[in-house]
């Protein structure tokens, strides 16, 4: 006989188990993913001033209200799906989808840190580009892992 076929299949009740205990794990990564969001939501504000006292005399600021405001009603509907969530408490295979619009909201935030990167990186000053790449550096390590989503 060879390995596999020695090894005896799982029993229906074991099977249901995993699943569930999958299930378990998921959602409470998913839940520690909203608890610990807050803090680096916040931070990544302060990040916006340090771009714009690096491109200050180098460009219109008024290029970066864009990508700047949409940031903010990103956050905005972050702390509303937080609320929400804290409020519902949901069953383990809701939490599910509510990680699903956390993801969502977190690549829409990236989106627009990209774009502003993108719009400034496109400029011709040197300097302020290394400086840009440190601060968007500083951005993606306070991001939250999503990895585990």
């Amino acid at each position: 006989m060879s390995p596999v076929s020695e090894l005896s299949p799982a029993a229906p009740g074991e099977v249901a188990n995993t699943a569930h205990q999958d299930a378990f794990v998921r959602a409470e990564l998913i839940r520690r993913l909203f608890e610990g969001s807050r803090q680096s939501r916040y931070f990544s504000f302060v990040l916006w001033p340090v771009i714009a006292a690096i491109y200050w005399r180098q460009i219109d600021l008024t290029e970066l209200l864009p990508p700047f405001l949409a940031h903010v009603a990103i956050t905005i509907g972050f702390d509303v799906l937080r609320r929400n969530f804290t409020r519902a408490n949901p069953p383990d295979e809701a939490v599910i989808r509510w990680g699903w619009w956390f993801a969502g909201l977190s690549f829409l935030a990236g989106a627009c840190w990209g774009v502003a990167g993108f719009m400034l990186a496109s400029k011709e000053y040197e300097l302020q580009r290394m400086l840009l790449g440190l601060v968007l550096l500083a951005t993606i390590t306070t991001a939250p892992p999503l990895a585990c989503a």
